[in-house]
């Protein structure tokens, strides 16, 4: 009977142990289950999140791309339209050297109108300089220089045609500013002789506008002219657009 019961008791001790043995190797599994869990989902968290920063880094990329893409877009539209600007501001420019020319002509048949050629040197000139900057600015941007042949044609020929009109107004001013200063002579001496060689000098000026505008010609005044049309065909076929040379000259009537 003694015996049965220790081995009673030694079995229930061997279950006892046994049980335990179990229920620790089964935490220790679940232990590892967890513990795999949260290292696949923080692995594939960390996946997601790298994946997420990849397409914002790609998407910041594509979109400066895109950005130095619409600058350099913008930027070649600006320059061709610059351009453009630069080939119509050389017909503006010629017709108001033209304008200048008409207006030198016709103020020489008012004898005070010494103010008016000076006004026209200082124009011309200021025509002029505009007039080479933007053809430098034109043929600095240009590949094919030949096909430019009318511009720079209607250049050479406005160059020479510039200074004809200073010239002229500079030989009128000096015929007005002498008739000016006679004429001053004459109306403040009260001396007879004085006034009298006042006047015949006044009217020897006078009279030498008289003669140098019936004598003048521009040289350049046709080819001028010839080369503005050959020039406005040129940017029609540039522009595929039709010009019309619109410019209004004063007309000054003669003093009799």
């Amino acid at each position: 009977m003694t015996i049965v019961l220790l081995i009673l008791v030694l079995l229930m001790q061997a279950g006892l142990f046994w049980m335990g043995a179990f229920s620790k190797r089964k935490g220790e599994n679940a232990a590892d289950i967890d513990d795999n869990r949260e290292k696949n989902y923080q692995a594939e968290k960390g996946k997601n999140l790298a994946t997420k920063e990849d397409i914002e880094q790609i998407t910041k990329s594509i979109e400066t791309i895109k950005n130095e893409i619409s600058y350099e877009n913008l930027r070649k539209h600006n320059a061709i339209q610059e351009r453009e600007r630069r080939f119509l501001n050389v017909l503006h420019i010629a017709e108001c050297i033209q304008m200048q020319q008409a207006m030198v002509f016709y103020s020489m048949y008012q004898v005070e109108n010494a103010s008016v050629m000076n006004n026209a040197i200082k124009e011309t000139n200021k025509l002029l300089m505009e007039l080479n900057h933007e053809y430098r600015l034109i043929i600095s941007s240009y590949n094919d220089i030949n096909s430019l042949q009318n511009l720079s044609t209607l250049v050479e020929h406005l160059r020479p045609y510039a200074v004809e009109i200073c010239v002229a107004a500079t030989n009128a001013a000096s015929y007005m500013i002498g008739w000016r200063n006679y004429m001053e002579i004459f109306m403040q001496n009260s001396d007879g002789s004085i006034k009298t060689t006042a006047l015949q000098q006044a009217t020897i000026n006078k009279n030498s506008l008289d003669q140098y505008r019936g004598e003048l010609v521009f040289e350049e005044k046709d080819k001028v002219v010839n080369a503005i049309s050959d020039y406005v065909v040129f940017l029609s076929r540039l522009f595929k657009v039709d010009f019309n040379i619109n410019y209004e000259v004063p007309k000054i009537e003669p003093v009799i």
